[in-house]
């Protein structure tokens, strides 16, 4: 019989291949379409099956006593689920920001921020070189949704559109860490020689790089759009 890692790991690496073409379709069709809106949903299921089982590897990794991997991983799953459910959520408060602010939503903050400060803790105890420096940057992430978080609590939006700006910069947020774990996990074992060479640092920072210029790139046009049909 398969050992029960071995089949959290095949669902784990199934669920992502399938999230990974996924986000593309939404991403690719007229917003709101039914297409979009199917994919969509599909795209959110296959990410939390991924989001799942990354939670019992991870645990895995470290009871193994693999400290770097295990937290790695266990990182990428808490900023994935902040990111996917921050934009899947925030389509059930069209009504307004403010009834956003709900006690779950605070604990994800509470949750990236933990997530952050135990990435960079392990960066400087126990990793040097390379790992320190990709720990250290990715951090920031975790630091920077939980301070979103926090201003989100402390000054909801009042742009009645809020709702778009949070379901799509959760949704790219979400695409940019299944890139990033396929980058790093997946392309490192079909060219293992740019895993810590010159071009070692690519796939640990473009996604990440894409993604956030894609957000404020998208966020502006709508932005535009909006003001104009309002007027």
């Amino acid at each position: 019989m398969p050992h029960l890692y071995d089949v959290m790991r095949a669902t784990h690496l199934v669920s992502g291949i399938l999230a990974l073409a996924l986000f593309w379709v939404p991403a690719l069709t007229r917003k709101g379409s039914r297409v979009h809106r199917r994919a969509g949903r599909i795209y959110v299921w296959a990410m939390g099956v991924v989001v799942a089982t990354a939670v019992p590897m991870s645990i895995a990794f470290v009871v193994r006593g693999d400290w770097v991997v295990g937290t790695f991983l266990g990182y990428l799953a808490v900023i994935t689920f902040s990111a996917l459910w921050g934009g899947r959520r925030a389509l059930y408060y069209k009504a307004g920001a403010a009834s956003f602010r709900t006690p779950f939503h605070a604990g994800v903050g509470v949750a990236n921020f933990v997530a952050a400060v135990a990435i960079l803790v392990l960066a400087w105890a126990a990793a040097d070189g390379f790992v320190r420096v990709l720990f250290t940057i990715f951090s920031v992430i975790g630091f920077s949704a939980a301070w979103e978080t926090l201003q989100f609590f402390r000054h909801p939006p009042d742009d009645r559109r809020w709702w778009w700006y949070q379901h799509m910069g959760g949704m790219i947020g979400s695409g940019i860490a299944a890139h990033t774990a396929f980058g790093v996990f997946g392309m490192s074992r079909l060219f293992p020689e740019l895993q810590f060479g010159t071009w070692g640092f690519l796939p640990w920072v473009a996604p990440s790089v894409i993604g956030t210029v894609a957000i404020v790139a998208l966020t502006r046009h709508y932005r535009r759009r909006f003001e104009v049909s309002a007027q």
